[in-house]
């Protein structure tokens, strides 16, 4: 239909102007109405017709909020702003991005602002796109009219920062958690901003959701096991609570496929993200909790495909804190090969810095020996440190502690090739100097003692020299019958016929395990003068029964208690050792250079175990000038937010032990990260870190 447009049309336009559209002939009944808004043209029906057009080249807005400044793309970035409800056609020239050489992709980007949501106005729906093609005067390239194919919708919950992943320069070695984690010079992947240098000062922007994957087509084999793994530095933080947070995690897609999949998958489906960071590089596989020459990350169910790997990084809409992801050396390996296991592993303790030297027969064949320890709290054996070109590794002493029992094997290997079984397994006890373990059993429990709750089963101790001082002991219980963690410990005076008498020390114990517990008094015990005491321990309802040795000799100096009184057992030696600080008594040869086992002073140990999972362990000691004084014990995020207060009060002078179990002040589960617990008292303030781990 041809319309001619004159003076006395609705608006007045330019005249003769001749504006032509195809005419419905279906549709007779449809009156057509037009009008002029900046030498624009828009013929409309009565009615949203779905084939009526506005033809407009380009946007109504060159700089968007939504886009620039709510999600961090800066200012510049083009679109449309406002409502349109009713169908138009758009007209962009594409000629700009064409060459023989080049894939394009198309996308639609829709981005919110401040203003009106759904919430406000139930009625918006969003944005509706149909009928795209891509097209010259003399051939279509693409055209969908609806259908789902050759399209691809995806909603990330968050818009798009843009892609920030590149290689850059480490001019200055950022540190590593050890040796085994530095990753190769001079450069590593990177999401942040900034250009072929890495900056520690630069961050990283906001809605991200970006991959790095490698270029090269990776064929797996079809053997199995096949792993990945990498090192890291995940220098980002995010208090808020998941999903709400910046987070990565490793991906893997076939090379027929456009989709990429999370490695770290469950049995029912889901997949593992990490939203916390670290300030060291660490290998990924190690991290969590990976034996050496596997990992978590397992892509047996791709064998015998081609891949490519990477990894994806999502930021949320807070303001980034820290430099971003650093990723390098990463790897995907089959380790098949067969290696002999280490012989004749020795452990050497040394009570000067509460170290253990491991020593075992070393092979040249073998280039990496991968040392084990398993320590009081921890579930299993987990890897502490590599041994490169070495028969010989030292457990240093800030990772054990005086008293306490350390289980230790070693395994051998090529690094992503093989790994042998274990060597023989040996355990170890540190002592400080001038402290001794007295008891009277074998060590090896045989049987367990079924004690009535409140009634006492001690263990009578002669010393053989005075003064000795004591505060911690080792006591072997049972939970195969009753499951508990709590009881009672105390040390009795002797009565004038050598029995248990009066109480002169106790501490309620809890979190006691099957096995040996090191349990700690509240406040040192010393015995001046020659005579016997008695160190005991009494149930509740649902305790742990007392370990006992029944072979001989029998001893005769365990004491239990019954509604008649005291008895001596005949039958059994309670598994009741005390460690005894001898170095003040009148003994000379007694006597060393060792400080006391008790220091006057306030001490915050290191928690364990660390890195944790549920549960931690952490002991302080109070001295004897702070007492009356407020002491308190809390826990705070890396932004110095209180999470937890675990102790407040006035207490007494000695060692205390706390448990924390990942629960904020309201009870709430924190997130996986660093955390640091503080110990304030009169005069001091002591932090220390710990690592959270799901």
């Amino acid at each position: 239909s041809l319309f001619n447009v004159n003076y006395d049309t609705m608006r007045t336009v330019r005249y003769d102007t001749v504006i032509t559209w195809n005419y419905d002939t279906v549709r007779t009944d449809t009156a057509y109405t037009m009008f002029e808004d900046d030498t624009m043209y828009t013929v409309m029906t009565d009615t949203m017709y779905y084939d009526t057009t506005f033809i407009q080249h380009g946007y109504d807005a060159t700089s968007l909020y939504s886009f620039g400044n709510i999600h961090g793309e800066g200012p510049g970035i083009a679109g449309w702003g406002g409502s349109q409800l009713k169908w138009t056609q758009e007209i962009f020239d594409l000629s700009a991005y064409t060459s023989s050489d080049t894939a394009v992709k198309i996308r639609f980007d829709f981005a919110a602002d401040l203003g009106f949501a759904t919430p406000d106005d139930p009625s918006m729906f969003g944005w509706q796109i149909d009928n795209i093609e891509i097209k010259s005067e003399s051939m279509t390239y693409f055209s969908n009219y609806g259908e789902d194919q050759d399209l691809m919708a995806m909603s990330f919950g968050r818009a798009s920062g843009g892609s920030q992943w590149h290689v850059a320069e480490i001019q200055n070695p950022l540190p590593a958690f050890g040796p085994s984690f530095v990753p190769s010079p001079t450069h590593s992947a990177t999401v942040q901003t900034g250009g072929e240098f890495y900056d520690p000062d630069t961050t990283y922007n906001r809605w991200l959701d970006n991959v790095y994957y490698t270029d090269e087509v990776i064929s797996l084999p079809d053997t199995t096991p096949i792993y990945m793994d990498f090192k890291m530095l995940p220098d980002f933080a995010d208090p808020d609570a998941f999903p709400e947070v910046d987070f990565y995690w490793p991906v893997i897609r076939p090379v027929d496929s456009t989709a990429w999949e999370a490695v770290w998958i469950t049995p029912e489906g889901t997949y593992y993200v990490f939203s916390f960071g670290f300030d060291q590089w660490i290998e990924f596989a190690w991290l969590y909790e990976g034996v050496f020459n596997s990992s978590p990350l397992i892509l047996d169910r791709f064998k015998g495909q081609d891949v490519q790997v990477g990894i994806r990084f999502a930021s949320d809409g807070d303001a980034p804190i820290g430099s971003g992801l650093l990723v390098d050396d990463m790897v995907v390996f089959s380790p098949i090969k067969d290696i002999a296991a280490p012989e004749n592993l020795v452990a050497t303790p040394s009570p000067q810095d509460t170290s253990v030297v491991l020593t075992w027969d070393y092979a040249d064949s073998i280039s990496h020996y991968f040392v084990f320890r398993q320590g009081p709290g921890d579930a299993a054996p987990f890897n502490i440190g590599v041994a490169q070109d070495s028969g010989v590794y030292r457990d240093k002493g800030e990772n054990v502690k005086y008293y306490r029992d350390y289980l230790y094997f070693v395994l051998a290997g090529a690094e992503y090739e093989g790994v042998s079984g274990a060597s023989n397994a040996v355990s170890t006890t540190i002592y400080p100097d001038g402290i001794g373990e007295f008891g009277f059993n074998d060590g090896e429990r045989d049987d367990y003692l079924p004690l009535d709750q409140q009634k006492f089963v001690a263990v009578k101790f002669t010393p053989e020299a005075y003064p000795i001082t004591f505060q911690t002991i080792k006591v072997n219980l049972d939970t195969s019958e009753i499951i508990g963690v709590a009881g009672k410990f105390s040390v009795f005076d002797t009565d004038e016929f050598g029995r248990p008498n009066e109480e002169i020390e106790f501490t309620f114990a809890s979190g006691l395990a099957d096995g040996n517990n090191i349990v700690e008094f509240r406040n040192p015990v010393t015995i001046d003068s020659g005579r016997s005491f008695f160190v005991g321990y009494s149930r509740f309802l649902t305790s742990p029964y007392m370990g006992v040795d029944k072979d001989d000799p029998i001893d005769g100096n365990t004491y239990i208690e019954t509604d008649y009184g005291w008895v001596t057992s005949v039958e059994l030696d309670a598994m009741i050792n005390v460690f005894m600080d001898t170095s003040e008594t009148i003994d000379p040869t007694a006597i060393t250079e060792n400080e006391s086992a008790i220091p006057d002073k306030f001490v915050l140990k290191d928690n364990y175990p660390n890195p944790f999972n549920p549960i931690t362990t952490i002991e302080f000691n109070v001295p004897k000038k702070a007492v009356g004084s407020d002491v308190s014990l809390a826990v705070y995020n890396v932004l110095g937010q209180k999470v937890a207060t675990l102790f407040d009060q006035q207490t007494k002078a000695g060692w205390h032990k706390v448990n924390w179990n990942g629960q904020n002040d309201f009870g709430t589960q924190v997130s996986s990260g660093f955390y640091i617990y503080q110990l304030r008292g009169k005069g001091i303030t002591i932090n220390k870190r710990m690592l959270l781990i799901k």
